[in-house]
């Protein structure tokens, strides 16, 4: 028996009020995480691109809560993170992002862009770092080709204790740079 959750009527209600017209899915439900199975559809006449993700985990409101919160947290410091269209019990629906922060680097549209790239993730590490986040994993951090986006407000992001004032050590963010990127 497959647990991964159905899009309901009211989430598809939801969303046909914004992307009015057809819905066609890419990639059915499947475990994309620890504490998730997701989803990705073209929605609407635009075939907008987007992404459904259900928790599974124990809890699953509280847990949904949770990272609707952390999510608040990263986005009003200045941290870009998907566009979010509906939430629904413990389902959210957000925009897709296409490229892993490595593709977007490896692939830049311009060499400025790589260094913008470089400039941007610098800056997100340090401030989740600041914001008193202890990430266990960062491998989340996405790119829509020229930014940095996060998408993972789960227990990657790690708990979240007394914000810094300090900077992340060069050694350490440098061992991420080198990780997410994918390159020495």
């Amino acid at each position: 028996m497959n647990p991964a959750p159905q899009l309901d009527n009211i989430v598809l209600e939801q969303l046909g009020e914004k992307f009015p017209g057809p819905f066609s899915v890419i990639n059915d439900w499947h475990r994309s995480g620890a504490e998730t199975y997701s989803t990705d559809f073209l929605a609407g006449h635009d075939e907008s691109h987007l992404i459904a993700k259900a928790c599974v985990k124990f809890a699953p409101l509280e847990t949904m809560k949770e990272w609707l919160e952390r999510r608040e947290v990263i986005r009003e410091a200045g941290l870009a993170t998907p566009v979010l269209h509906t939430v629904e019990g413990a389902v959210l629906v957000e925009e897709f992002i296409p490229f892993t922060i490595s593709e977007a680097y490896q692939n830049p549209q311009t060499m400025d862009t790589q260094e913008k790239l470089k400039d941007s993730l610098n800056s997100t590490v340090q401030s989740i770092y600041k914001l008193g986040f202890n990430a266990l994993s960062l491998h989340d951090i996405r790119s829509r080709g020229t930014d940095v986006v996060m998408i993972d407000f789960g227990s990657d992001l790690g708990t979240q204790s007394t914000p810094r004032s300090d900077a992340l050590p060069k050694a350490i963010s440098t061992k991420i740079f080198q990780q997410l990127l994918n390159c020495k």
